[in-house]
Order: C-alpha cells, then structure tokens, then sequence
C-alpha cells in the first residue's frame, strides 16, 4: 500500500463490494407428466409445471443492476419477497423481456389411421410474462446528488402481465412405400392452427417522467411515447407443404 504524503489527497475508489447480508433468490417447483408410448395406434406425452421464484433482500435492497440502489428503500416493497424473473435480451427488433410464468402446460400426441394416415399435434399454454410498471423523477433541485434522476416503480413487480400465451400446432402425414428403397412421407403442417393473435413482448408501463426545478413554474411532465407498446405477436395461422424420405 502506498504511504499518504502530507498534504496529499489519496484515490478513494467509488465503489465497494461486499456481501449483501440475508440476500438469497428462492425457487419452488412440481411436474406432472404423464407419458403413453405407442401402442394401439396412438401415443401421448402430457406434462404441467407449477413453480415459483422470488427475491429476499433480507437486510439489503434489490434491483436489476444489483448495486446502485442497495440502500434506497424506495421500491422495496415493490420487488422484496415478490416473484424475480431474468431479463431477457431481444434481437431483430424484439425488445428484452422479463420473461417468468408460474405455470405452464403442454401436450403432444399422434394417432394412426388406416391406409398409413398418421395425425399428430402439439398444444403449448403458459401464462404471461411480467411487465414492468414505473415512472421517473428528475430533481435539479436535488443537493449534490450521485443522479438526479430516480425511478420509483408503480406497482408490485410479477401483477402486471401479457396475456395468458397458448398455441396449437397439427400435421397429417402419408406414408408411401417404395419396396426395399424405403418411404415417402407427403405431410401437411398447420401451425397456430386456432390463429391466436396474442402478444408475446410489450414494452414496459412507463407512465412518463417528472421535471423539478428551482422555479415551481418550470415543472413539467414527459409522456413516454413507447408506453405499454405491443412489440412481438404470435404469427398468423400457416400452412406448410413437404416430403420427407427414409432410406
């Protein structure tokens, strides 16, 4: 360690790192699935999933970035011991999500028909990803502030949510035997059979920025213009075409 020199100011660093005391993230979960293997025609794989996961600041605070707000108490109640979910990137235009549902279903199943006719399908449901709810403050007013601009969430994060997300796919398919060579299947896919136009991603409630200044009279409020704005929705119904061949 460098000695101080008298009359010398020593680097202080801004930021210290410790362990947050109490700190734990908490996760529950079931699965129930059921499985039918091919047999008499048909088989099946069914399954459903409840679970849970939250945060428990214990002595501390959370938030997403983990540190800047460790000792404010602002959005405490807002975040401690409600449900966490991880932030998940977008790409091509898709905006990050928090993406966490507490429950979700699937299905799957084929069954055999005569003359080599096989139908099968997938049936997905889950319930909708969180969306965030905050608004902003910005105080020129405030006494030699590390920022001046703070945002305070509006409501308990994981009860605002994106509708519940659900999806059904089918394919029938034609088998043609070649002899000895192999198979021919000739097959049609539909996805989004029900055409469900659910939304997948929207950007977050914010319900705007606050403006204060030294003089009353100059506070002003800023709408957020991509305020709760659909970004992503389930495609539209398809169809798709195809052979395949087995050797």
């Amino acid at each position: 360690m460098k000695a101080a020199v008298k009359g010398q100011t020593d680097y202080t660093n801004n930021f210290l790192y410790t362990e947050r005391p109490d700190f734990m993230n908490s996760y529950w979960g079931m699965d129930l699935v059921v499985t039918k293997r091919l047999s008499n025609k048909w088989m099946m794989d069914a399954s459903f999933t409840l679970q849970g996961q939250w945060v428990d600041s214990g002595k501390g605070f959370y938030d997403d970035n983990q540190s800047s707000e460790y000792q404010n108490p602002t959005n405490k109640w807002a975040i401690d011991k409600n449900t966490y979910a991880p932030f998940v990137g977008g790409s091509s235009g898709k905006i990050n999500q928090y993406v966490f549902s507490r429950w979700m279903a699937k299905l799957s199943g084929l069954y055999q028909l005569p003359w080599d006719l096989n139908v099968s399908g997938t049936f997905q449901a889950r319930e909708g990803n969180i969306i965030p709810e905050y608004f902003d403050i910005v105080d020129y007013t405030a006494p030699n502030p590390d920022n001046r601009q703070v945002t305070v969430i509006a409501n308990k994060f994981g009860k605002l949510r994106l509708p519940t997300f659900y999806n059904l796919n089918l394919r029938a398919e034609k088998m043609l035997r070649m002899g000895d060579y192999g198979k021919i299947y000739i097959f049609a896919d539909i996805f989004n059979l029900l055409n469900s136009n659910i939304i997948n991603r929207r950007y977050a409630r914010d319900l705007g920025t606050y403006y204060i200044y030294a003089n009353p009279a100059q506070n002003k409020y800023v709408r957020e213009p991509t305020d709760f704005l659909a970004n992503e929705c389930l495609n539209p119904r398809l169809t798709r075409f195809g052979v395949r061949f087995t050797f």
